[in-house]
């Protein structure tokens, strides 16, 4: 198995909301805490942070069907909003408006989303080769919150 094969391949383990990520090619151990974890038979996404960081977490929301999770946090004074998500392969704007419904009810300074979209938010910027498209109604969605 190539080099880099081997270091993309991980070990996981969840005990008492800490992840232990033994990589496989060095045998190094590396924790993380979990601030929230939800996985379906369908997706899972989680947060982590490492455990030099210093935070506190207020509130989270994690979606039924594991799509997306909001995390609401205090570190150092300021309270930041994290989203990662799981966005459908189809073309769904009722997911995305569930998104920021949910994140309407999170008061924060920041919010910072992250994760996989499954579309492509600037088709001439970001798509070379293939069919240059995107789905639009999601699209559509994601800038009437922007």
């Amino acid at each position: 198995m190539p080099k880099k094969c081997q270091y993309i391949s991980f070990t996981k383990l969840i005990v008492r909301r800490i992840i232990y990520v033994i990589d496989e090619l060095n045998g190094v151990i590396k924790t993380y805490s979990v601030a929230a974890l939800h996985c379906s038979s369908k997706a899972g996404v989680a947060i982590l942070f490492n455990n030099n960081f210093s935070f506190q977490i207020s509130r989270t929301y994690t979606d039924p069907e594991g799509r997306f999770i909001i995390c609401a946090l205090n570190t150092n004074g300021k309270f930041i909003t994290l989203v990662n998500i799981y966005a459908p392969n189809e073309d769904d704007p009722n997911y995305f408006t569930s998104v920021f419904n949910q994140l309407l009810g999170f008061k924060c300074d920041e919010i910072i989303i992250g994760g996989d979209y499954n579309l492509v938010l600037e088709v001439e910027k970001d798509k070379k080769g293939g069919i240059a498209r995107t789905h639009k109604k999601s699209l559509e969605v994601i800038h009437d919150y922007s």
